[in-house]
C-alpha cells in the first residue's frame, strides 16, 4: 500500500511539475499553430471594417500549389540560400573550432571577437553588408577601383545589390552564422577524451587519421544538431533579404519568409498568408526527415 501511495504521490507531484511547462507550450507554440492552422481554411479581406471571415476550405492551398509561381519562387530562393550558405558555415565553423582547439597565442583575446556577428541582429547585419556592397560610397567599391578588381573581373563597376542579389544575401548569412558551426563544434571538441586520441596516436595513427576515424565520429551528434537548427533557421531568415535588398529586383532575392511576409502585411492577405505558412512547416517537416535518413542522424535512442 504504502508503495502504491508513493507513486500515485509521485505522479501527481510530476504532473504538478510540469503543468507551468505544459500551458507555456500550449499558449506559446500549440495554440498560434492550430489557430495559424485554422485561419488558412478561411478568406478574410481585413481591408474593409466590419469584414468578416468566411470558410473556404482548402481554396488558399490549391491557389499556392497549383496558381502561385512567386511562392515557388520564394522556396527556390530559399533552397537556394540553404545550399549556397549552410555549408560554407559549417566547414568554415569545423576548421575555426579545430585551429582554436589546437591552440595559438592571443586565442582568448581573439574568441570574443569572433563571436561578434553571432550577437547582432538580422537587420543590423543586413544594414552593414548592404552599406558595404553599395556601389556609390561603399568599401568594397573603393577596394575594387583601387585594385583593378572592377575591369578585371567584372569589365567595369556592377552593383552587385541589383546584379548578384543572393551572392551578396548569402555572403551576410556566412559572416553571421559561421560563429554558431563554430562555438558548438568547438565545445564539442572540448569533451573528446584525450586519452582516447593520446592513445591512437601512440599506435602510429597519423593526424589526420585519428580526426577521421575518431574525432569526427564523435563529434557527429554536436554536428547533427547544429545542422539541423540551422537549416530549420534557414526557413526563417527574414531581416538580412529585407534590409539589404527588399527581396528584389523583382522577386530575385524574395525567400519564403519574406513573401509571407508580404502576404499578411504588405497586401493584407493574412488568410493567404497563414495557408503559406503551413506549407512552409510542412516542407521543414520533410526535409528534415529525408535530412535525418539520409545522413543517419538519430536523436531517440542515440546518434548512429
Amino acid at each position: 500500500m504504502r508503495r502504491g501511495h508513493r507513486a500515485r504521490y509521485t505522479r501527481r507531484y510530476t504532473l504538478i511539475m510540469l503543468l507551468p511547462g505544459l500551458i507555456l507550450l500550449v499558449a506559446v507554440i500549440i495554440f498560434p499553430f492550430l489557430y495559424t492552422l485554422g485561419l488558412s481554411f478561411y478568406s478574410w479581406n481585413i481591408r474593409f471594417m466590419g469584414a468578416k471571415p468566411r470558410f473556404i476550405g482548402f481554396d488558399n492551398y490549391r491557389k499556392a500549389l497549383l496558381e502561385d509561381p512567386r511562392f515557388y519562387n520564394s522556396l527556390e530562393k530559399t533552397f537556394y540560400l540553404m545550399l549556397g550558405a549552410v555549408p560554407v558555415e559549417f566547414l568554415l565553423g569545423l576548421g575555426l573550432a579545430v585551429l582554436f582547439y589546437s591552440g595559438f597565442p592571443g586565442r582568448r583575446i581573439v574568441l570574443p571577437v569572433f563571436l561578434i556577428p553571432l550577437a547582432l541582429s538580422e537587420a543590423v547585419v543586413g544594414l552593414i553588408w548592404g552599406l558595404i556592397f553599395v556601389l556609390t560610397y561603399g568599401p568594397l567599391d573603393y577596394i575594387f577601383r583601387v585594385t583593378g578588381i572592377w575591369n578585371i573581373v567584372f569589365g567595369g563597376r556592377v552593383d552587385l545589390l541589383t546584379s548578384y542579389p543572393m551572392l551578396c544575401i548569402i555572403t551576410a548569412d556566412i559572416w553571421q552564422w559561421t560563429p554558431f558551426f563554430f562555438i558548438i563544434l568547438l565545445a564539442a571538441l572540448s569533451s573528446v577524451p584525450k586519452d582516447l586520441v593520446e592513445a591512437a596516436m601512440m599506435d602510429g595513427a597519423s593526424t589526420v587519421q585519428v580526426f577521421r576515424h575518431i574525432t569526427l565520429p564523435l563529434l557527429k551528434p554536436a554536428i547533427a544538431v547544429a545542422l539541423i537548427m540551422r537549416l530549420i533557421d534557414v526557413f526563417k531568415t527574414f531581416g538580412v533579404p529585407f534590409v539589404m535588398t527588399k527581396g528584389g529586383p523583382g522577386y530575385a532575392s524574395e525567400v519564403a519568409s519574406l513573401y509571407i511576409y508580404n502576404q499578411a502585411l504588405q497586401f493584407l492577405n493574412i488568410t493567404y498568408a497563414a495557408a503559406l505558412t503551413v506549407l512552409v512547416i510542412v516542407i521543414i517537416i520533410v526535409f528534415l526527415n529525408a535530412f535525418m535518413k539520409i545522413f543517419k542522424f538519430r536523436f531517440i535512442g542515440g546518434v548512429s
